[in-house]
C-alpha cells in the first residue's frame, strides 16, 4: 500500500486543491473528452479488488465518500468519482478519485495545488502517462495523474498509475471498438501525447505574502493526535526497545572515551584551534568564553537565519521575513532567557561561580547539520536545535554544579516546549479558518519553541561527549533512561505521524529510528576501533581523565 499521508496535507488537498472554484464552474459548459465514472461503471466498490478492501479493513481503515458539505470538485461533481480509506478520528488516510477534465478545469486545479501558498505546494513531473504533480516522489504522498484528458488521484505516482490502467482496462470493457473514423479523434487516448498537460502550462502563481504560513505552521496541534491505547502501548514500547538499542552502545562509547581520551583530545585539537583564535581575537584569554551581550546577539540571530532554511520555499519575501522573527522569538525563549533562569538559580546556591551567558560558535555548526539533517529526512517541520548559548563561570564548577546546570537547563527546554506546543493549538484554535500575519506570527513563534525544545531534546540527550546527554548518562545512567525515554516518546507523540498498523509505517518514523541505530552502530564502531587498536600507554604520561573537556564548556 502507499505510504502514510499527514492529515494536514489532506485537509489542505480537499480544502484548496480538489475544490474547483469559480474558474471550474465557468468551464462547466466545455464537454470533457475522457468518458465519465458512470460510464465506465467506475465506482468505490470496483475501484479496490477484494484482497485491497481487505487489506485496508484489517488494518482499521474505513470507506468514506464525499461528505455532504464538501465543497464541488471535479472529483465530486457528476462524471467523477471520490473514495477515501480512513482510520477514524486519526489523521491517517489515502484518497483516490477519478474524473475527466475540460483544459480549463485542468489549468485550475493544477493552480490550486501548485499554489506557493499552500503548506505543501505540489510540483510537476513529466512522467511517461502525463503529467505528474505531487510533493513527492519518494514517500507515496497524494499525487494528480493528468492523462487521457481525465486527472486521476491515488497516493503517489504508482498508485495514480495502477489507478489509469483500471480506466483503461474499464473502458476498453465497456465501448465495443468500432470502424475507425478518421475525422474524429478517440475520445481515449492511451497515449500522453494527446493531453491537456503534454506541453507546459504557464501559470501565474501568487506571490507569497506575509499571511502565506511557512513550514513551522506544519506542526500538528494537540487536536490533531490520535491517542488511542494501542497507538500508545506500540509507541511506548518503541520507545523502551530504542532506549536499550542506545543505552549499551553509550556504555561502550563512554569507557572507550574515558579509557583512550588521549588520543581522542589530540584529534579534537586542531578543529578547536579556530574557536580558540576567535576568542584571542575578542580580545578574551586564550580559552576564556567570548564575552558581552554582542556575539551573543549575532549568535541567536545567526542561529535564526540557519533555522529558516528548514523551510523549502525560503525567499526574499515578506512570509520567510515573518517566519525568520518568529524563529527568533522562540530561540531567544528557550535559548537567552531559559539560561538566564538556570543562571539565577545557580547564583542563588553558588554565588562564587558568578554565571554569566555565553556564545558558544560551534553550536552554529550543530544548528546547520540539523537543519540539513531534516531536510534529508523530508520530516516537517524539522529540527530547530537552538543551543547557541551556554554558561561561563568565575570559578571552574563543581561536578555536582555541573550536573545541575544540566538538569536545569534539560528541564526548561522540555517544559519551553511543551509550552509553545499549547500556545501554538491554542492560536491555531482561535484563529482556525481566518489566518492572518499576526497570528501566524505568534503561532509560528509559539511553534519555534516548541520545534526547539521536543524535537532536539532527543538529539542533546544523547550520551555523546559534549552533548548534554553525557553530562547525565555519567552521573546517572537510570536518570539518563527516564530523561531520554521521555523526551523520545514525546516527540513521537507530538511531531511524528503515528501508524495506524506497523506495516504502514510512514517516512518520517523510518528515518529517526534509523538514525538511532546508526548513531548505536558508530559507538560500537568507535568503541572497537579504540578498543582493538589502541597500543599500550605509559599510566605516567596518560593526562587528564576527564572526557567532556573534549569539546564542552559552560
Amino acid at each position: 500500500m502507499p505510504g502514510h499521508i499527514p492529515a494536514v496535507l489532506v485537509s489542505l488537498l480537499v480544502a484548496a486543491g480538489l475544490a474547483s472554484g469559480p474558474a471550474l464552474a465557468a468551464s462547466a459548459a466545455e464537454v470533457p473528452a475522457a468518458p465519465t465514472a458512470e460510464t465506465l461503471g467506475l465506482t468505490c466498490d470496483s475501484m479496490f479488488t477484494a484482497e485491497q478492501a481487505a487489506s485496508f479493513t484489517e488494518a482499521g481503515y474505513q470507506r468514506f465518500g464525499p461528505s455532504e458539505d464538501a465543497e464541488p470538485s471535479v472529483f465530486t461533481e457528476p462524471g467523477g468519482v471520490f473514495c477515501r480509506w480512513a482510520v477514524p478520528q486519526s489523521d491517517v488516510l489515502y484518497d483516490y478519485g477519478y474524473a475527466p477534465v475540460t483544459p480549463a478545469a485542468s489549468e485550475a486545479l493544477v493552480l490550486k495545488v501548485t499554489d506557493p501558498s499552500n503548506l505543501f505546494p505540489m510540483q510537476r513531473f513529466d512522467v511517461a502517462e502525463g503529467a505528474l504533480y505531487t510533493s513527492s516522489l519518494e514517500f507515496g504522498e497524494t499525487a494528480f495523474l493528468f492523462a487521457d484528458g481525465a486527472v486521476y488521484l491515488a497516493p503517489g505516482y504508482q498508485g495514480a498509475v495502477e489507478l489509469r490502467d483500471l480506466v483503461l482496462r474499464l473502458a476498453a470493457a465497456a465501448v465495443p471498438s468500432p470502424t475507425p473514423q478518421p475525422e474524429e479523434e478517440t475520445a481515449l487516448d492511451t497515449e500522453p501525447s494527446e493531453t491537456v498537460l503534454d506541453e507546459e502550462i504557464e501559470i501565474a502563481r501568487p506571490p507569497r505574502t506575509i499571511d502565506t504560513p511557512s513550514v513551522l505552521s506544519t506542526l500538528p496541534a494537540i487536536g490533531d493526535k490520535d491517542l488511542r491505547l494501542e497507538r500508545v502501548v506500540a509507541v511506548v514500547l518503541l520507545t523502551l526497545v530504542l532506549i536499550l538499542v542506545v543505552a549499551l552502545p553509550s556504555a561502550l562509547l563512554s569507557s572507550a572515551v574515558e579509557e583512550h581520551y588521549d588520543r581522542l583530545a589530540a584529534v579534537v585539537a586542531p578543529l578547536r584551534r579556530p574557536f580558540v583564535a576567535l576568542r584571542a581575537r575578542q580580545g578574551a584569554p586564550t580559552g576564556a568564553p567570548v564575552p558581552g551581550w554582542i556575539p551573543i546577539a549575532v549568535g541567536v540571530v545567526s542561529a535564526a537565519l540557519i533555522a529558516c532554511f528548514l523551510d523549502p520555499a525560503l525567499s526574499f519575501d515578506e512570509s520567510s521575513a515573518r517566519q525568520f522573527v518568529s524563529t527568533l522569538g522562540g530561540i531567544v525563549v528557550e535559548s537567552v532567557l531559559g539560561l538566564t533562569l538556570v543562571a539565577v538559580v545557580l547564583r542563588s546556591r553558588r554565588p562564587d561561580l558568578e554565571p554569566r551567558l555565553q556564545f558558544q560558535a560551534g553550536s552554529l555548526v550543530v544548528v546547520l547539520i540539523a537543519v540539513v539533517l531534516s531536510r534529508l529526512l523530508g520530516f516537517e517541520p524539522g529540527v530547530l536545535f537552538g543551543l547557541v548559548l551556554g554558561l561561563a563561570f568565575a570559578v571552574p564548577p563543581a561536578t555536582a554544579d555541573t550536573v545541575l546546570v544540566t538538569w536545569l537547563r534539560t528541564g526548561w527546554i522540555f517544559l519551553a516546549g511543551l509550552i509553545g506546543w499549547a500556545g501554538y493549538s491554542i492560536v491555531g484554535l482561535v484563529w482556525a479558518g481566518d489566518p492572518n500575519w499576526p497570528s501566524l506570527l505568534l503561532g509560528e513563534a509559539f511553534g519555534a519553541l516548541a520545534i526547539g525544545g521536543i524535537a532536539a531534546l532527543p538529539l542533546m540527550l544523547l550520551p555523546v561527549p559534549g552533548l548534554d546527554g553525557s553530562v547525565l548518562f555519567r552521573s546517572s545512567k537510570v536518570g539518563w533512561a527516564a530523561a531520554w525515554g521521555v523526551s523520545v516518546l514525546v516527540f513521537f507523540f507530538v511531531l511524528l505521524p503515528l501508524p495506524a498498523s506497523w506495516d504502514k509505517v510512514g517516512a518520517p518514523l523510518v528515518g529517526w529510528v534509523s538514525l538511532l541505530i546508526a548513531y548505536a552502530v558508530a559507538a560500537v564502531a568507535v568503541w572497537a576501533i579504540l578498543r582493538f587498536t589502541a597500543r599500550e600507554r605509559n599510566d605516567a604520561g596518560s593526562g587528564p581523565s576527564d572526557p567532556e573537556a573534549v569539546s564542552r564548556t559552560y
